[in-house]
Protein backbone atom coordinates (compact mmCIF):
# COMPACT_ATOMS: atom_id res chain seq x y z
CA UNK A 1 0.00 0.00 0.00
CA UNK A 2 3.00 2.69 1.02
CA UNK A 3 4.94 1.61 -2.43
CA UNK A 4 1.59 2.01 -4.33
CA UNK A 5 1.39 5.86 -2.80
CA UNK A 6 4.88 6.46 -3.36
CA UNK A 7 4.73 5.77 -6.85
CA UNK A 8 1.72 7.62 -7.49
CA UNK A 9 3.96 10.47 -5.46
CA UNK A 10 6.63 10.59 -7.47
CA UNK A 11 4.45 10.09 -11.03
CA UNK A 12 2.20 13.35 -9.60
CA UNK A 13 5.73 15.16 -9.42
CA UNK A 14 6.92 13.87 -12.33
CA UNK A 15 4.15 15.06 -14.81
CA UNK A 16 4.33 18.70 -12.76
CA UNK A 17 8.13 18.70 -13.20
CA UNK A 18 7.45 17.50 -17.39
CA UNK A 19 4.76 19.94 -17.53
CA UNK A 20 7.21 22.61 -16.83
CA UNK A 21 9.54 21.94 -19.25
CA UNK A 22 9.23 24.62 -22.67
CA UNK A 23 8.13 22.75 -25.48
CA UNK A 24 9.88 24.98 -28.29
CA UNK A 25 11.79 27.75 -28.69
CA UNK A 26 9.82 30.11 -30.46
CA UNK A 27 9.97 30.56 -34.80
CA UNK A 28 7.27 27.92 -36.36
CA UNK A 29 6.42 25.49 -33.76
CA UNK A 30 3.59 24.28 -35.26
CA UNK A 31 5.20 22.70 -37.85
CA UNK A 32 6.53 19.45 -36.12
CA UNK A 33 3.34 19.29 -34.31
CA UNK A 34 1.36 18.98 -37.68
CA UNK A 35 3.76 16.50 -39.09
CA UNK A 36 3.27 13.98 -36.11
CA UNK A 37 -0.39 14.75 -36.60
CA UNK A 38 -0.02 13.82 -40.38
CA UNK A 39 2.30 10.53 -40.07
CA UNK A 40 -0.10 9.63 -36.69
CA UNK A 41 -2.95 10.09 -39.86
CA UNK A 42 -1.04 7.58 -42.38
CA UNK A 43 -0.18 5.64 -39.68
CA UNK A 44 -4.16 4.81 -38.91
CA UNK A 45 -4.29 4.41 -43.32
CA UNK A 46 -1.86 1.98 -43.06
CA UNK A 47 -3.46 -0.05 -40.35
CA UNK A 48 -6.58 -0.23 -42.03
CA UNK A 49 -4.89 -1.46 -45.20
CA UNK A 50 -2.48 -4.30 -43.35
CA UNK A 51 -5.39 -5.01 -41.80
CA UNK A 52 -7.46 -5.47 -45.05
CA UNK A 53 -4.27 -7.77 -46.33
CA UNK A 54 -4.14 -9.65 -43.41
CA UNK A 55 -8.02 -10.86 -43.91
CA UNK A 56 -7.37 -11.79 -47.48
CA UNK A 57 -4.23 -13.38 -46.61
CA UNK A 58 -6.16 -15.30 -43.49
CA UNK A 59 -3.22 -14.00 -40.87
CA UNK A 60 -4.69 -14.27 -37.34
CA UNK A 61 -1.23 -12.88 -36.01
CA UNK A 62 -1.23 -10.08 -38.65
CA UNK A 63 -4.80 -9.27 -38.29
CA UNK A 64 -4.92 -9.13 -34.42
CA UNK A 65 -1.53 -7.20 -34.80
CA UNK A 66 -3.53 -4.88 -37.45
CA UNK A 67 -6.21 -4.49 -35.40
CA UNK A 68 -4.22 -2.98 -32.24
CA UNK A 69 -2.43 -0.72 -34.37
CA UNK A 70 -5.45 0.50 -35.53
CA UNK A 71 -7.48 0.94 -32.32
CA UNK A 72 -4.18 2.54 -30.63
CA UNK A 73 -3.56 5.14 -33.19
CA UNK A 74 -5.38 8.48 -33.46
CA UNK A 75 -6.19 11.46 -36.06
CA UNK A 76 -7.84 14.27 -36.15
CA UNK A 77 -10.69 13.61 -38.29
CA UNK A 78 -11.46 16.87 -39.04
CA UNK A 79 -8.13 18.20 -40.23
CA UNK A 80 -7.65 14.95 -42.54
CA UNK A 81 -11.47 14.00 -43.71
CA UNK A 82 -10.34 12.57 -46.65
CA UNK A 83 -8.03 9.99 -44.99
CA UNK A 84 -10.52 9.31 -43.02
CA UNK A 85 -12.98 8.89 -46.03
CA UNK A 86 -10.69 6.06 -47.28
CA UNK A 87 -10.18 4.58 -44.15
CA UNK A 88 -13.92 4.15 -44.02
CA UNK A 89 -14.54 2.95 -47.55
CA UNK A 90 -11.41 0.44 -46.81
CA UNK A 91 -13.34 -1.16 -43.92
CA UNK A 92 -16.87 -1.24 -45.74
CA UNK A 93 -15.28 -2.92 -48.82
CA UNK A 94 -12.58 -4.96 -47.28
CA UNK A 95 -13.06 -5.54 -43.33
CA UNK A 96 -16.69 -5.81 -42.19
CA UNK A 97 -17.68 -8.56 -41.41
CA UNK A 98 -14.69 -10.55 -42.00
CA UNK A 99 -13.47 -10.28 -37.88
CA UNK A 100 -13.90 -12.29 -34.76
CA UNK A 101 -16.72 -10.38 -32.40
CA UNK A 102 -13.96 -8.68 -30.21
CA UNK A 103 -11.72 -7.45 -33.04
CA UNK A 104 -14.86 -6.60 -35.11
CA UNK A 105 -16.23 -4.39 -32.24
CA UNK A 106 -13.13 -2.60 -31.59
CA UNK A 107 -12.60 -1.50 -35.39
CA UNK A 108 -16.39 -0.56 -35.21
CA UNK A 109 -15.67 1.76 -32.42
CA UNK A 110 -12.67 3.55 -34.20
CA UNK A 111 -15.17 3.41 -37.52
CA UNK A 112 -18.20 4.73 -35.73
CA UNK A 113 -16.24 7.89 -34.11
CA UNK A 114 -15.29 8.43 -37.55
CA UNK A 115 -18.13 8.73 -38.87
CA UNK A 116 -19.28 10.91 -35.93
CA UNK A 117 -16.39 13.20 -36.17
CA UNK A 118 -17.04 13.67 -39.60
CA UNK A 119 -20.75 15.09 -39.59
Amino acid sequence: MMKTHARRKLLGLALALASTIPSGCGGDSGKPAEQAMKEQTQGKLDAMKQLAEAIEKNDPQQTSGSVEALVSSSMDVKTYPDTAREIIDIYMKRVKGKLKPEAAASVKSVIDEMEKAMK
